[in-house]
């Protein structure tokens, strides 16, 4: 493995159930070192690596990263989220996104204001965070091939 590998590997989308992107990349450095390599059906990488000894190894390790998922877009074509995987909401306000649409789109996280939510609302939740990627309404978002189930990952 060398450094260009490991920054198209860290670029790579791999959201949880989007993995694509990584288990090509991952599969495209093992055929240097296996004797054989396939991607199954759940999407995993299996590498086969022939040895001359009586014992066995396995290495293992997952792909995938936290992102989100694309759950609503209002009218005026802020990006409402859900957290795919572990997400600490207070962590996101100001976050640098990518929306992967037609190509990828940076945004920035934002939150409803909580003086114009009601009195026992006022702790911030998932459903309080969008996406602002500057689009002027709905209409522009969807042109860039956003929509429900375009998949957000961290800039």
């Amino acid at each position: 493995m060398d450094i260009e590998f490991l920054g198209k590997l860290v670029k790579a989308v791999g959201v949880s159930g989007y993995e694509d992107e990584v288990a090509e990349l991952i599969k495209s450095e093992m055929v240097k070192y296996a004797d054989e390599v396939e991607i199954d059906k759940m999407g995993n990488v299996i590498g086969l690596k022939k040895g001359k000894g009586k014992g066995k190894i396995m290495l293992a390790a997952h792909m995938d990263e936290i992102g989100f998922v694309v759950n609503h877009i209002d009218k005026n074509g802020f990006i409402f989220i859900s957290p795919v995987g572990g997400i600490n909401v207070k962590t996101l306000i100001s976050r640098r996104v990518i929306v992967h649409g037609n190509e990828r789109y940076y945004g920035i996280m934002g939150s409803v204001p909580p003086n114009i939510k009601e009195k026992e609302e006022k702790e911030l939740s998932i459903e309080d965070i969008f996406v602002d990627i500057g689009a002027k309404d709905r209409e522009e978002v969807l042109k860039k091939g956003i929509k429900v189930g375009s998949i957000i990952t961290y800039d």
